[in-house]
């Protein structure tokens, strides 16, 4: 993997990497029929980028999420999934800190948009990652937009991301099982809901990291 020695933020450039059988097949269906389970709790987000209901936000769409890793809050289902975190560190090869790790499903919506809203995970620096637990339709948006972390207050970059009308797509991801993306947490992103598989499963994973990884 090769690695660049740019900033966060960085305009110019928008690495991301991918990794198709990050896991071993056991594993990867050990964490899908987990999140299957009737065991495995899930709660509803009326929009599953901002949790909350916008009125009049032609892009929200509502969705479950199961928070892993949440501030002080961890699932008791956390441990199963400490494996694939191991095998991000080792394959970013430097040490990471998780922040974050959020279980998303989505389900097929007739109606939907081309994709949910765009958005940062956190205005801090930060990586993210998205672990595909199943086969579906359902892309990931990455943005040509990004957030500046040098472009002032956490304020004004969180309302300039508001006043953005039209963002410009720059790749979009297929959900595969057992596929891993991993791209700079400053670049706008979206989800979007499945129109032809029943349903969409991601692990979200945000952290930062002893050196660069791009």
């Amino acid at each position: 993997m090769s690695k660049s020695t740019k900033g966060f933020g960085d305009s110019e450039k928008h690495p991301n990497l991918i990794v198709n059988d990050f896991l071993g097949n056991s594993y990867a269906d050990r964490l899908l029929n987990v999140a299957l389970s009737p065991v495995f709790q899930w709660k509803f987000q009326p929009d599953v980028t901002y949790g909350e209901y916008i009125q009049g936000d032609k892009n929200a769409n509502s969705g479950w999420v199961h928070n892993l890793l949440q501030d002080d809050d961890y699932s008791e289902f956390l441990n199963l999934f400490v494996p694939l975190l191991d095998n991000i560190q080792d394959l970013v090869e430097t040490k990471c800190v998780f922040t974050r790790l959020r279980v998303a499903l989505h389900q097929n919506t007739i109606g939907a948009p081309k994709h949910n809203n765009p958005h940062t995970d956190y205005q801090d620096d930060h990586y993210s990652a998205i672990y595909y637990l199943n086969d579906s339709d359902g892309d990931t948006f990455l943005f040509k937009e990004y957030d500046d972390p040098n472009s002032g207050t956490m304020q004004q970059r969180w309302e300039r991301s508001q006043s953005i009308k039209n963002f410009t797509i720059q790749e979009s991801v297929t959900p595969k099982k057992n596929k891993l993306l991993i791209f700079d947490g400053h670049q706008y992103h979206a989800s979007s809901h499945p129109k032809e598989s029943n349903y969409r499963i991601i692990l979200n994973v945000n952290f930062t990291t002893e050196t660069p990884i791009f």
